[in-house]
């Protein structure tokens, strides 16, 4: 499992030119489900991303989460991020899960992290979203795990 985060003061997802989601200051999350992944897999990444310390404190260090600022999240599936590219100039998706159980798995996500802190939002697994959004910093981590 892969997620890719990234602070932002703002950010929305639309779908077919309708905007489905949308937050203020927080982390705006992609979310890649690999071949292998699990429950148990999903539950740490909650945790990992909602205490991950990418906001910084009143010294200018990066030593606070999203729930200590109380901000928002938006989580968006992006399969793209399991892409072997490795080689050549085409990516291959072969560590990518398939659809059916990725999406459960996508799901269980967000649901431990809403479970965890309510202010969660969410993109469409597998539409061709629209992703709009301002980048502080700018801040970007990559979690595997």
């Amino acid at each position: 499992m892969r997620t890719l985060l990234q602070v932002v003061s703002q950010a929305n997802v639309a779908v077919e030119g309708q905007l489905i989601a949308e937050i203020g200051a927080g982390l705006l999350v992609f979310v890649g489900i690999e071949a292998g992944d699990n429950p148990e897999k999903v539950q740490r990444m909650a945790e990992r991303v909602l205490h991950f310390r990418a906001f910084t404190d009143d010294n200018g260090r990066m030593n606070r989460n999203v729930q200590q600022v109380n901000g928002e999240l938006l989580v968006v599936s992006q399969f793209t991020l399991v892409a072997d590219t490795h080689n050549g100039h085409r990516p291959s998706f072969s560590n990518a899960m398939t659809a059916d159980p990725a999406k459960l798995l996508y799901l269980q996500f967000f649901d431990a992290l809403q479970y965890a802190y309510p202010r969660v939002k969410q993109g469409r697994f597998q539409a061709q979203m629209q992703i709009s959004l301002t980048n502080e910093g700018p801040v970007t981590f990559w979690l595997e795990g």
